[in-house]
């Protein structure tokens, strides 16, 4: 007869190791909030079975060179035709097949323009992933041999990406709109200045939302001479100073991208934020809205 002391004994040991082994990779609270990871954070957790590594480069970019157990997910799949989001079971294939679930926490790296991996960390936001990461360089942009490169093809273990849609992190044209009458909500606009002036447009109608103000996206980031990095957050909270921590705040740019860069960074300075999905693409496009043009 087993003694039952030994086998509750047991029985809580491996109850342990399950829960352990199934614990996100961040276990502490410093660690879970962070929206951008550097490099040195990246090495240190790299062989982690918890953390994946998702590069949103182009195909050929990745089979070149790679970070040793990475995956790939091109950025092209994070739009559909129209530069909209993908239906919520193409994103949910394609997270599940890349091995996303809500065991890991994901780091997304791309070329250093920022925008793609923004975009992909923004929508995992919003579907319900909050423990999705920025790389604060671009691929290959760290000391050499910090991190180790291979261009052998890794297959990745599928799983099971769950969403839970989080309303409060994408918008609508009707919520920014209605954004453009109250005094308590804030526009931000994460074109380059000469789009936000009037001067320059993708869409039929140049100029911008009323009462956004300009905030372009690529003031987030420097060159550094081997690629892009996002400023340092003391520099980063300089750029945003001016605005109000406790008003909700809208983000656009032409199609959701840039914006999404905007988005991490407020994140990260703690910021509530969210992005219009349909950006100025849309609105520029419907004469039913509003614009403002500076140059007229």
């Amino acid at each position: 007869m087993h003694n039952p002391i030994r086998l509750l004994h047991h029985i809580a040991q491996s109850a342990v190791l399950i829960f352990a082994f199934f614990l996100p990779l961040n276990l502490n609270a410093s660690d879970a909030l962070k929206t951008i990871v550097d490099t040195e954070w990246l090495a240190h957790n790299m062989h982690n079975p918890n953390l994946l590594v998702v590069d949103v480069r182009e195909g050929h970019f990745f089979s070149e060179q790679h970070l040793v157990g990475s995956v790939n997910l091109p950025y092209p799949l994070l739009f559909d035709d129209n530069l909209n989001l993908p239906t919520l079971s193409d994103l949910q294939q394609r997270f599940s097949a890349i091995g996303i679930d809500a065991s890991k926490t994901v780091v997304v790296i791309d070329d250093g323009g920022f925008k793609w991996a923004a975009r992909l960390v923004w929508i995992l936001h919003t579907l319900g992933h909050d423990d999705a990461k920025l790389l604060n360089v671009g691929f290959g942009a760290w000391p050499v041999g910090l991190l180790a490169t291979t261009d052998q093809a890794h297959t990745p273990t599928a799983s099971q990406f769950i969403t839970r849609v989080n309303t409060q992190k994408m918008k609508s044209y009707l919520d920014t709109l209605v954004a453009t009458r109250q005094v308590n909500s804030l526009i931000l606009d994460a074109r380059p200045e000469n789009h936000y002036l009037g001067l320059f447009t993708r869409a039929q109608r140049a100029g911008h939302i009323p009462n956004a103000q300009s905030y372009p996206a690529v003031n987030n980031s420097i060159n550094t001479g081997v690629g892009g990095q996002l400023r340092d957050l003391d520099e980063l909270a300089l750029l945003y100073k001016e605005l109000p921590e406790d008003k909700p705040i809208i983000l656009y740019c032409n199609d959701g991208a840039s914006a999404a860069i905007n988005y991490v960074v407020l994140k990260a300075l703690g910021y509530q934020a969210a992005v219009y999905e349909g950006s100025w693409l849309e609105w520029g496009n419907n004469p039913a809205l509003p614009i403002k043009n500076p140059s007229q």
